[in-house]
């Protein structure tokens, strides 16, 4: 429950109000009763003193009505800045009303006049009394009066001389000392009360906004169930016409003619493409909502960029008759910095809803550039026109909602997901821009995406790198662990052709028996098997010398951040998502393995002639950064810069039993050293790295072996250069 304790100068201005609001009736009972105390005690004698002692009076209750009033007009105003300062001039004000009443023994005393002497003191006395009620609601206000009230009677009865009076003046001083004794009860319990009002008020803000809060979440409930219904049956619908299409077409293909087989083939890849489309689109939602998309900042060329956004548009707008250009305009960069893979995702999404909502004339992505902070920045406007259906303003305002597309008819009969504008919106603002839609209907829309990026510098036409050759697997030898019959055929097929031998084995159990008694380059670990899981062979792998540094890549169709993260701490190197693609899977291979065949184990101080010679092969590293020479310079500063002291840093932190800390170490250095292709370096750092996941332990030997490789490449990176010298091999 929320502590509802009121602040103190809410409760301060409340009690301060609450004497200011019976000022006025206060002051005026004061000033009717010393009228009539005047009236009794009037004589031809007293008349002058008893009038100068009125004016003494009435000037002081003039005094209260005015602070209150001027007080309830500045608190309603919000003028108050200080309660402490209001409650002070309250506190003056009261004890000059005391002490101009008590003064009265000063002026006139009817020392001689029983009757009258009665009265004074009842009158006064019943001041006192009557003043409770309204001046100890605040804080230290009844005391001042009191007392102001009380010493000059006291003292004037003092005065008298009589021994009558001396007796009836500590009598008066002790009535006034239990008149404030009551009133700091009655202050007590009234700040009790204010403090439980507030309390209250507060439980009642409280309850209703979190009555305004459930029913607006029962609302949002409402919508998103609703959102989520129509999203599935969408989805049935979407997943339903594709793999009807495939089976459909499977049981086709069979009895079929080559010919006919041939393009029955060639629907089922169309169709399947399709599914993939709509799953990469919820994963990437997904992503995105958990807000674990990660945006990459790196050099690339706007032009290839655009390249294959027509490539990828450009067939579909053929096969609708629609017209499909691109038009840069004067200013643009050609090479930016930012992430070129969301930028090219952002705008097939654009062209390819214009493509499928367009029926007559084309799509247009026009490219311009925006005022930028300074020269090293750029703003782009990429702005995607069609001749299409256009939309309504309602419609405009459906766009960027999840599971929503502008008319169900329309979804019914184009198809899609929903997603790709939601999508293509939540990257833009990743990015640091956004997309803004002009349009009407029947006359086209307008997707416009402002984006920031970092200017990269030119690239000379004699320093760009020829295309990379495809990568072959020729030489490696590969363990397959996985269940599903279907899969296992596919994959060692993939394999196969691009020239790797391949071991089969059905469950993780397996996987680690093939493992100890061959030798492997790589090992690609389906998850989730029956016997014993991808997950826990992999530990078990881990745990054994021998099988320590195979590199293992995780394969599976759960690819969210936590299945990552979970495949990576069971100490696999990588990840593959299902379905599997050729590119990423020989990508992957090719990064862990260096594309190399099978070799004897490495055991500590011994490596491979061909890598031991060879420490740091800059001419591969420059290929693999598509011949980027200034990324390459800026990957070797960093590495110098931050490596430099690492194996002593690793040494370090197992002194001080920081194991965690030693394993982060290996792994960074064992990542650049990577992409420099200081592979001997690399393949130490993985050992020590798996030992280090194992066994919360290092051998003295591979630390040795590291620390020594990790020198001579330092050696080779400082050495000088020969004039002339291009990028290649560098020798200890």
């Amino acid at each position: 429950m929320t502590n509802h304790a009121p602040p103190q100068a809410a409760i301060l201005r409340a009690q301060i109000r609450l004497v200011h609001e019976h000022a006025a009736l206060g002051q005026s009972v004061t000033i009717a009763l010393g009228l009539l105390v005047a009236a009794v005690l009037w004589t031809t004698d007293a008349a002058r003193p008893l009038l100068v002692w009125l004016a003494m009076l009435a000037a002081a209750c003039a005094l209260r009505i005015w602070l209150g009033a001027r007080f309830l007009r500045r608190d309603a105003a919000g003028l108050v800045r200080s309660y402490g300062a209001e409650l002070l001039q309250l506190r003056i004000a009261v004890v000059l009303s005391g002490a101009a009443w008590g003064a009265i023994v000063f002026w006139h005393y009817p020392a001689g006049d029983a009757a009258g002497e009665v009265f004074l003191s009842v009158a006064t006395m019943g001041m006192a009394s009557g003043a409770v009620s309204m001046l100890a609601n605040a804080p230290g206000v009844y005391p001042f009066y009191a007392l102001a009230m009380a010493f000059p009677f006291v003292l004037g009865l003092l005065g008298l001389g009589s021994p009558r009076h001396a007796l009836l003046a500590p009598s008066a001083l002790l009535y006034a000392f239990a008149l404030i004794v009551v009133a700091r009860k009655y202050q007590h319990h009234v700040t009790e009360t204010l403090e439980l009002r507030f309390d209250n008020e507060a439980l009642i803000a409280e309850l209703t906004a979190s009555r305004e809060q459930a029913l607006a979440a029962k609302h949002e409930a409402e919508s998103a169930n609703e959102a989520k219904g129509a999203f599935l049956a969408d989805m049935s619908h979407e997943f339903r016409t594709p793999l009807n299409g495939i089976l459909a077409l499977s049981q086709l293909a069979k009895d079929a003619n080559p010919v006919a087989q041939g393009d029955f083939v060639a629907r089922i890849a169309e169709a399947a493409s399709h599914l993939h489309h709509i799953v990469d689109d919820i994963l990437d939602f997904s992503r995105i909502e958990a807000g674990r998309m990660q945006i990459d900042e790196a050099p690339f060329d706007l032009q290839e960029v655009l390249n294959g956004v027509a490539a990828a548009v450009a067939p579909i707008a053929a096969l609708r008759s629609l017209a499909f250009t691109v038009d840069v305009g004067s200013g643009v960069p050609p090479r930016l910095v930012g992430d070129a893979v969301r930028l090219r995702q952002i705008l097939i999404n654009l062209a390819g809803n214009g493509v499928k909502f367009t029926d007559r004339g084309g799509v247009t992505i026009a490219v311009r550039a925006l005022a930028a902070p300074d020269a090293e920045h750029a703003r782009l406007a990429f702005e995607v026109r069609d001749t299409g259906i256009g939309l309504t303003r309602d419609q405009v305002g459906e766009l960027f909602r999840p599971f929503s597309q502008a008319a169900s008819s329309t979804a019914r009969r184009i198809g899609g997901t929903g997603l790709g504008l939601v999508i293509s919106r939540r990257l833009a603002e990743l990015m640091g821009g956004d997309i803004a839609v002009r349009s009407a209907p029947g006359a086209g829309s307008t997707f416009e995406v402002v984006v920031p990026f970092g200017i990269a510098p030119a690239v000379a036409p004699a320093e760009t790198a020829a295309p990379a050759a495809p990568r072959s697997l020729t030489g490696l030898h590969v363990l397959v662990a996985e269940d599903d019959g279907i899969n296992r055929q596919l994959v060692e097929q993939f394999l196969v052709k691009a020239g790797a031998s391949v071991v089969l084995v059905e469950n993780g159990e397996a996987a680690v028996s093939a493992a100890r008694t061959q030798r492997f380059d790589a090992v690609l670990m389906d998850v989730h098997m029956p016997v014993l899981d991808g997950l826990a062979a992999t530990r078990l792998l881990r745990a054994d010398p021998r099988t320590a540094g195979v590199p293992v890549l995780g394969v599976t169709g759960r690819v969210f951040e936590d299945d990552v993260r979970a495949c990576l701490a069971a100490g696999m190197n990588d990840h593959v998502a299902k379905p599997v693609r050729l590119d990423e899977l020989f990508e992957k291979l090719c990064d862990w393995t260096r594309c190399r065949p099978a070799a004897a184990p490495v055991t500590p101080g011994v490596l491979p002639e061909r890598v031991a010679g060879a420490v740091v092969d800059l001419g591969r590293a420059l290929a693999r950064l598509d011949g980027d020479r200034e990324l390459l310079a800026e990957t070797l500063r960093m590495f110098r810069l931050q490596e430099r002291h690492t194996p002593q840093h690793i040494r370090e932190a197992l002194a001080a039993g920081d194991v965690d800390r030693a394993h982060r170490l290996a792994h960074t250095l064992g990542s650049l050293a990577a992409a420099i292709e200081a592979e001997a370096l690399t393949l130490a750092c993985r050992q020590v790295e798996a030992e280090l996941w194992t066994k919360r332990a290092a051998d003295e030997a591979r630390l040795a072996e590291l620390e020594r490789l990790h020198a001579e490449v330092f050696a080779a990176l400082t050495r000088p250069a020969a004039p002339g010298a291009d990028w290649g091999i560098m020798r200890a």
